[in-house]
């Protein structure tokens, strides 16, 4: 039985847009993994329709 493998995709205000760019133009190869990432993050990621777990920012 196989893994999925898991990336959380974090970036801060100022480097959000590069990070939704860049899974937009990666966005077949981010499918074979499960994704998580902090609130706001994911918010712009799951627009793009990727399937991201919706984590809480800070301690």
């Amino acid at each position: 039985m196989s893994q999925v493998q898991t990336i959380a995709l974090i970036a801060h205000d100022g480097k959000k847009d590069a990070l939704v760019e860049f899974v937009r133009i990666n966005q077949v190869w981010f499918e074979r993994f499960a994704l998580v990432g902090t609130g706001t993050t994911s918010g712009r990621l799951a627009t793009l329709g990727v399937s991201i777990e919706r984590l809480s920012s800070g301690p």
